[in-house]
Protein backbone atom coordinates (compact mmCIF):
# COMPACT_ATOMS: atom_id res chain seq x y z
CA UNK A 1 0.00 0.00 0.00
CA UNK A 2 2.94 2.60 0.80
CA UNK A 3 4.45 1.92 -2.56
CA UNK A 4 1.03 1.25 -4.65
CA UNK A 5 -0.64 4.64 -3.25
CA UNK A 6 1.48 7.29 -4.66
CA UNK A 7 0.97 6.16 -8.40
CA UNK A 8 -2.82 7.18 -7.79
CA UNK A 9 -2.07 10.64 -7.14
CA UNK A 10 -2.41 12.26 -10.94
CA UNK A 11 -1.67 16.01 -9.92
CA UNK A 12 1.22 16.02 -7.96
CA UNK A 13 4.33 13.59 -7.94
CA UNK A 14 4.76 12.05 -4.30
CA UNK A 15 7.09 9.40 -2.97
CA UNK A 16 6.71 6.54 -0.75
CA UNK A 17 8.42 8.10 1.80
CA UNK A 18 6.69 11.52 1.48
CA UNK A 19 10.13 13.64 0.52
CA UNK A 20 8.38 16.41 -0.76
CA UNK A 21 11.20 18.77 -1.30
CA UNK A 22 12.73 16.38 -3.56
CA UNK A 23 9.72 15.65 -5.53
CA UNK A 24 8.69 18.70 -6.45
CA UNK A 25 11.85 20.14 -8.08
CA UNK A 26 13.18 16.87 -10.06
CA UNK A 27 13.05 15.76 -13.51
CA UNK A 28 10.91 12.28 -14.06
CA UNK A 29 13.73 10.22 -14.56
CA UNK A 30 15.22 11.51 -11.51
CA UNK A 31 11.58 10.80 -10.04
CA UNK A 32 11.03 7.21 -11.25
CA UNK A 33 14.64 6.58 -9.67
CA UNK A 34 14.05 7.96 -6.58
CA UNK A 35 10.81 6.35 -6.74
CA UNK A 36 12.57 2.78 -7.38
CA UNK A 37 15.31 3.24 -4.43
CA UNK A 38 12.63 4.41 -1.42
CA UNK A 39 10.80 1.19 -2.58
CA UNK A 40 14.00 -0.93 -2.38
CA UNK A 41 14.51 0.74 0.85
CA UNK A 42 11.06 0.01 2.21
CA UNK A 43 11.34 -3.51 1.00
CA UNK A 44 14.65 -3.96 3.04
CA UNK A 45 13.14 -2.51 6.42
CA UNK A 46 9.96 -4.24 6.39
CA UNK A 47 12.08 -7.59 5.40
CA UNK A 48 14.35 -6.59 8.68
CA UNK A 49 11.57 -5.83 11.15
CA UNK A 50 9.09 -8.74 9.87
CA UNK A 51 11.79 -11.21 9.55
CA UNK A 52 13.00 -10.86 12.95
CA UNK A 53 9.95 -11.15 14.27
CA UNK A 54 9.00 -14.33 12.36
CA UNK A 55 12.58 -15.96 13.14
CA UNK A 56 11.59 -15.63 17.11
CA UNK A 57 8.18 -17.18 16.24
CA UNK A 58 9.87 -20.13 14.60
CA UNK A 59 12.25 -20.75 17.63
CA UNK A 60 9.43 -20.24 19.83
CA UNK A 61 7.29 -22.46 18.02
CA UNK A 62 9.95 -25.16 17.84
CA UNK A 63 10.01 -25.23 21.32
CA UNK A 64 6.04 -26.30 21.60
CA UNK A 65 6.40 -28.88 19.05
CA UNK A 66 9.12 -30.23 21.07
CA UNK A 67 7.02 -29.83 24.36
CA UNK A 68 4.40 -31.56 21.86
CA UNK A 69 6.57 -34.43 21.23
CA UNK A 70 6.94 -34.43 24.62
CA UNK A 71 3.53 -34.81 26.02
CA UNK A 72 2.53 -37.64 23.63
CA UNK A 73 5.20 -39.81 24.67
CA UNK A 74 4.53 -39.05 28.05
CA UNK A 75 0.52 -39.98 27.30
CA UNK A 76 1.71 -43.06 25.94
CA UNK A 77 4.13 -44.26 28.06
CA UNK A 78 2.28 -46.44 30.68
CA UNK A 79 -0.09 -47.63 27.53
CA UNK A 80 3.09 -49.50 25.91
CA UNK A 81 4.12 -52.92 26.92
CA UNK A 82 6.69 -51.50 29.65
CA UNK A 83 5.23 -52.22 33.04
CA UNK A 84 1.84 -53.08 33.21
CA UNK A 85 0.15 -55.23 35.62
CA UNK A 86 -2.68 -55.43 34.00
CA UNK A 87 -1.40 -56.98 30.50
CA UNK A 88 1.24 -58.40 31.89
CA UNK A 89 1.17 -62.39 30.95
CA UNK A 90 1.47 -65.29 33.39
CA UNK A 91 4.22 -67.32 33.35
CA UNK A 92 4.48 -71.08 35.09
CA UNK A 93 7.85 -70.09 35.72
CA UNK A 94 8.04 -67.59 38.48
CA UNK A 95 11.87 -67.32 37.86
CA UNK A 96 11.38 -65.93 34.00
CA UNK A 97 8.08 -64.17 35.47
CA UNK A 98 10.55 -62.14 38.17
CA UNK A 99 12.95 -60.96 35.51
CA UNK A 100 10.34 -59.69 32.71
CA UNK A 101 8.88 -58.06 35.35
CA UNK A 102 12.47 -56.46 36.20
CA UNK A 103 13.35 -56.15 32.65
CA UNK A 104 10.21 -54.11 31.81
CA UNK A 105 10.63 -52.14 35.44
CA UNK A 106 13.98 -50.65 34.11
CA UNK A 107 12.75 -50.43 30.77
CA UNK A 108 10.18 -48.12 31.67
CA UNK A 109 12.53 -46.16 34.00
CA UNK A 110 15.09 -45.54 31.45
CA UNK A 111 12.18 -43.96 29.25
CA UNK A 112 10.95 -41.84 32.16
CA UNK A 113 14.39 -40.53 33.06
CA UNK A 114 14.83 -39.72 28.83
CA UNK A 115 11.33 -37.45 28.89
CA UNK A 116 12.64 -35.89 32.65
CA UNK A 117 15.84 -34.78 31.16
CA UNK A 118 13.87 -33.64 28.31
CA UNK A 119 11.50 -32.00 30.09
CA UNK A 120 14.62 -29.77 32.04
CA UNK A 121 16.20 -28.97 28.51
CA UNK A 122 13.29 -27.47 27.39
CA UNK A 123 12.34 -25.31 30.09
CA UNK A 124 15.61 -24.05 30.46
CA UNK A 125 15.80 -23.32 26.79
CA UNK A 126 12.75 -21.73 27.25
CA UNK A 127 13.90 -19.77 29.97
CA UNK A 128 16.39 -18.82 27.73
CA UNK A 129 14.38 -17.57 24.92
CA UNK A 130 12.19 -15.38 27.79
CA UNK A 131 15.15 -13.86 29.42
CA UNK A 132 16.59 -13.21 26.12
CA UNK A 133 13.07 -11.59 24.61
CA UNK A 134 12.33 -9.41 27.85
CA UNK A 135 13.61 -6.13 26.97
CA UNK A 136 12.73 -6.59 22.91
CA UNK A 137 9.23 -7.27 24.36
CA UNK A 138 8.59 -4.18 26.55
CA UNK A 139 10.11 -2.09 24.10
CA UNK A 140 7.84 -3.74 21.20
CA UNK A 141 4.88 -3.47 23.17
CA UNK A 142 5.04 0.11 24.55
CA UNK A 143 5.82 1.10 20.64
CA UNK A 144 3.45 -0.65 19.00
CA UNK A 145 0.66 1.15 20.84
CA UNK A 146 2.15 4.52 20.43
CA UNK A 147 2.39 3.85 17.39
CA UNK A 148 -1.03 2.29 16.54
CA UNK A 149 -2.34 5.48 18.56
CA UNK A 150 -0.23 8.23 16.47
CA UNK A 151 -1.52 6.12 12.67
CA UNK A 152 -4.89 6.32 14.28
CA UNK A 153 -5.17 10.56 14.46
CA UNK A 154 -3.11 10.33 11.50
CA UNK A 155 -6.16 8.85 9.79
CA UNK A 156 -8.82 10.70 10.94
CA UNK A 157 -6.97 13.73 9.65
CA UNK A 158 -6.74 12.77 5.95
CA UNK A 159 -10.23 11.51 6.42
CA UNK A 160 -11.00 14.69 7.53
CA UNK A 161 -9.65 16.82 4.47
CA UNK A 162 -10.63 13.90 1.91
CA UNK A 163 -7.47 12.10 1.39
CA UNK A 164 -8.34 8.70 1.19
CA UNK A 165 -5.32 7.46 -0.56
CA UNK A 166 -3.03 8.46 2.88
CA UNK A 167 -5.63 7.15 5.11
CA UNK A 168 -5.45 3.81 3.55
CA UNK A 169 -1.84 3.86 3.55
CA UNK A 170 -1.73 4.77 7.58
CA UNK A 171 -4.32 2.10 8.25
CA UNK A 172 -2.29 -0.60 6.26
CA UNK A 173 0.40 0.20 8.45
CA UNK A 174 -2.15 0.58 11.75
CA UNK A 175 -3.13 -3.31 10.57
CA UNK A 176 1.10 -4.05 10.40
CA UNK A 177 1.91 -3.33 13.95
CA UNK A 178 -0.96 -4.49 15.06
CA UNK A 179 -0.40 -7.90 13.75
CA UNK A 180 3.26 -7.89 15.09
CA UNK A 181 1.88 -7.49 18.58
CA UNK A 182 -0.25 -10.14 18.12
CA UNK A 183 2.27 -12.55 16.76
CA UNK A 184 3.82 -12.24 20.08
CA UNK A 185 1.14 -12.48 22.25
CA UNK A 186 0.03 -15.60 20.80
CA UNK A 187 3.83 -17.11 20.76
CA UNK A 188 3.34 -16.52 24.87
CA UNK A 189 0.12 -17.51 24.95
CA UNK A 190 0.59 -21.15 23.23
CA UNK A 191 3.97 -21.20 25.03
CA UNK A 192 2.43 -21.30 28.13
CA UNK A 193 -0.71 -23.43 26.94
CA UNK A 194 1.56 -26.21 26.04
CA UNK A 195 3.98 -26.53 29.17
CA UNK A 196 0.77 -26.70 31.15
CA UNK A 197 -0.38 -29.70 28.74
CA UNK A 198 2.50 -31.51 29.99
CA UNK A 199 1.55 -31.29 33.52
CA UNK A 200 -1.97 -32.70 32.26
CA UNK A 201 -0.41 -35.65 30.37
CA UNK A 202 1.75 -36.97 33.35
CA UNK A 203 -1.40 -36.62 36.00
CA UNK A 204 -3.56 -38.45 33.05
CA UNK A 205 -1.20 -41.29 32.25
CA UNK A 206 -1.41 -44.70 33.87
CA UNK A 207 0.57 -44.16 36.46
CA UNK A 208 -1.04 -46.52 39.04
CA UNK A 209 0.24 -49.39 36.59
CA UNK A 210 3.74 -48.45 37.79
CA UNK A 211 5.84 -49.03 40.40
CA UNK A 212 6.29 -47.05 43.33
CA UNK A 213 9.96 -45.95 42.04
CA UNK A 214 8.62 -44.73 38.58
CA UNK A 215 5.66 -43.46 39.60
CA UNK A 216 7.69 -40.83 41.91
CA UNK A 217 9.77 -39.52 38.66
CA UNK A 218 6.14 -39.06 37.58
CA UNK A 219 5.73 -36.01 40.81
CA UNK A 220 8.98 -34.34 39.67
CA UNK A 221 7.66 -33.87 36.08
CA UNK A 222 4.45 -32.23 37.68
CA UNK A 223 6.48 -30.18 40.08
CA UNK A 224 8.68 -29.05 37.54
CA UNK A 225 4.98 -28.01 34.84
CA UNK A 226 3.46 -25.87 37.71
CA UNK A 227 5.66 -23.43 37.19
CA UNK A 228 4.69 -20.78 34.75
CA UNK A 229 6.34 -20.56 31.84
CA UNK A 230 5.43 -17.57 28.79
CA UNK A 231 6.90 -14.35 27.63
CA UNK A 232 6.91 -11.30 29.58
CA UNK A 233 8.08 -7.73 28.87
CA UNK A 234 10.84 -6.74 31.02
CA UNK A 235 8.72 -8.84 33.97
CA UNK A 236 5.93 -6.06 33.99
CA UNK A 237 3.27 -7.90 32.18
CA UNK A 238 2.71 -11.16 30.31
CA UNK A 239 2.66 -11.57 26.82
CA UNK A 240 -0.74 -13.08 26.10
CA UNK A 241 -4.30 -12.42 24.50
CA UNK A 242 -5.48 -11.18 27.44
CA UNK A 243 -2.55 -8.07 26.80
CA UNK A 244 -3.24 -7.71 22.96
CA UNK A 245 -6.97 -7.12 24.30
CA UNK A 246 -5.82 -4.67 26.13
CA UNK A 247 -3.55 -2.87 23.59
CA UNK A 248 -6.20 -3.25 21.46
CA UNK A 249 -8.68 -1.37 23.43
CA UNK A 250 -6.07 1.48 24.72
CA UNK A 251 -5.52 2.08 20.81
CA UNK A 252 -9.02 1.86 20.14
CA UNK A 253 -10.40 4.14 22.96
CA UNK A 254 -7.47 6.79 21.40
CA UNK A 255 -9.03 6.74 18.23
CA UNK A 256 -12.60 6.83 19.23
CA UNK A 257 -11.53 10.20 22.03
CA UNK A 258 -10.01 11.99 18.84
CA UNK A 259 -12.50 11.57 16.57
CA UNK A 260 -15.37 13.23 19.02
CA UNK A 261 -12.55 16.10 19.54
CA UNK A 262 -12.17 16.72 16.01
CA UNK A 263 -15.72 16.62 15.13
CA UNK A 264 -15.95 18.93 18.20
CA UNK A 265 -13.37 21.28 16.86
CA UNK A 266 -15.27 20.94 13.03
CA UNK A 267 -18.61 21.83 14.19
CA UNK A 268 -16.91 24.68 16.70
CA UNK A 269 -15.14 26.16 13.28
Amino acid sequence: MYMVAPTLAEEEKILPLQTVCLSNNISEIGYQSVYFLQCLQFLYVFNGNVGTDFFFFAIVMHICGQVEILRIKLSKIAKDDFYNIENEEEFDDSINSFRRRNLDEKKCFDCMKSLIERHIKLLNLANDVQNTLSITLLVQLSTSVVIMCILGIQTLLFLQVGDTISAGRTTSGFLIVAFGLFLYCYMGDYLQFQFENVSEAAYLCNWYNFSPKISRSIIHIQMRANRIINLSAAKICDMNFEMFKSAMKTAISFFSVMRMVLENEENTI
